[in-house]
C-alpha cells in the first residue's frame, strides 16, 4: 500500500468525521453547538467549522466524546466512526 493511497483514505475519512459528529450531536445527544461549546471550552465557531468540513482537526472528536452522557453514546459514536473508516477503506 503506497503512502499516497493511505493519505487519500485518511483525507476522505477526515472529510466526513465532522459531518458525522454533527449528526450525532443533533440526533443522538440532542445538544446544540452552544451546549457542546460550554461543556468543552471549544468555541461554537470552531465546532461549526469542524462539522461543516472547514476544519479537519480530528482532535475535535474529543469534544463529542466528552459530551456523551452514557457509555452507550460513546459506543454509538465510535461504531459510526469505525463504520465510516471501513466504508472509506473498503470503497
Amino acid at each position: 500500500m503506497t503512502a499516497f493511497f493511505v493519505g487519500d483514505i485518511m483525507k476522505r475519512f477526515s472529510d466526513c468525521i465532522g459531518e458525522i459528529c454533527g449528526m450525532f450531536r443533533k440526533h443522538k445527544l440532542h445538544k446544540t453547538l452552544k451546549e457542546v461549546s460550554h461543556e468543552t471550552g471549544v468555541s461554537v465557531a470552531t465546532l461549526s467549522a469542524f462539522e461543516n468540513g472547514r476544519s479537519s482537526n480530528a482532535n475535535l472528536l474529543e469534544c463529542y466524546l466528552v459530551s456523551c452522557e452514557t457509555k452507550e453514546d460513546v459506543r454509538y459514536l465510535t461504531t459510526l466512526l469505525m463504520s465510516l473508516f471501513v466504508d472509506v477503506y473498503g470503497g
